[in-house]
């Protein structure tokens, strides 16, 4: 069966934010969730983060290849790859990831290319050329090639590392969870600063999709004033906010998202709406780019 994608082409994203806590792995995985299983769109999570919680947030099934194995230059990205849901495929981490983060340091700027260098390769339905040799493209993978076709990649980070670097030279904007109070707020500006010096460094420009206001007690009013200040200093939209909802915290260890196990729930009718604006960024942003 032919595998026809939704976008013109694969747009990719990045989920950070240095502070720990603020939301950035359950995003990417009701994001991933909701773009994928309702919607209809292939959707690859990569997890960047050695605590690997997107990849335990989705499945108990991780044995086998990881991203570690991939950022070494051990086996081609598509042998990590395996399909978690209808649509919807996952890279997972592991607890060595760290030695991967070294691993890339020590290569140089073809360490930190592999990732992006290896999603282009498979939009083209090959892998990147030093494995050519090593690999056979028929070679046992998790999913064969021929069916490495995505429309959106979801990474998940956590900090600050070369891995890091990895994934934003591979995407092509940022996504920022926060929670939307004084310490976090002012650390947002502090991560764009060094995120906009980091990339200029490596000839890259960053779009920033949005910050998402995240654990929002609407008992307390401070988001629309810091809403009103990002898009001041940074001319940054906000998104829709995700609530407070203690579903969140009942679907991760059953490994599973709320829309599986409450759907009906304030958090899974708050990453709908999110799923829908950030969808339609995307179109935009793809529209804009095929215009200039």
């Amino acid at each position: 069966m032919e595998i026809v994608r939704k976008l013109p082409r694969t747009f990719s994203i990045c989920v950070l934010n240095f502070k720990g806590g603020v939301g950035k792995t359950t995003t990417s995985t009701h994001l991933a969730y909701y773009l994928s299983v309702i919607l209809g769109y292939r959707v690859l999570l990569i997890d960047c983060d050695m605590q690997a919680n997107s990849s335990s947030g989705l499945t108990k099934d991780i044995d086998g290849a990881t991203l570690t194995n991939v950022l070494k230059g051990e086996i081609p990205l598509h042998h990590a790859i395996r399909k978690v849901r209808e649509n919807l495929y996952l890279v997972p981490a592991d607890y060595d990831l760290d030695t991967a983060s070294k691993h890339i340091i020590s290569s140089g700027m073809g360490g930190y290319t592999l990732l992006s260098r290896s999603l282009k390769a498979m939009e083209k339905g090959k892998q990147i050329p030093e494995l050519d040799k090593k690999f056979d493209p028929t070679q046992s993978p998790l999913t064969p090639l021929s069916e490495c076709i995505f429309d959106i990649v979801i990474f998940d980070n956590a900090g600050f590392s070369s891995t890091t670097e990895s994934a934003l030279y591979a995407s092509d904007s940022i996504l920022a969870p926060v929670e939307m109070e004084y310490f976090s707020y002012e650390g947002i500006f502090m991560m764009i600063d060094k995120l906009e010096a980091t990339m200029a460094s490596m000839g890259r420009e960053l779009d920033v999709l949005g910050v998402v206001p995240y654990n929002i007690d609407e008992r307390f009013k401070m988001t629309k004033s810091y809403s009103v200040s990002l898009k001041k200093e940074y001319e940054i939209e906000t998104t829709v906010p995700i609530r407070t909802d203690a579903a969140v915290k009942y679907a991760q260890p059953k490994a599973q998202t709320v829309f599986e196990l409450e759907p009906t729930c304030n958090a899974a009718k708050d990453f709908k709406a999110l799923g829908d604006q950030i969808l339609e960024r995307i179109k935009e942003s793809l529209a804009e780019a095929s215009r200039g």
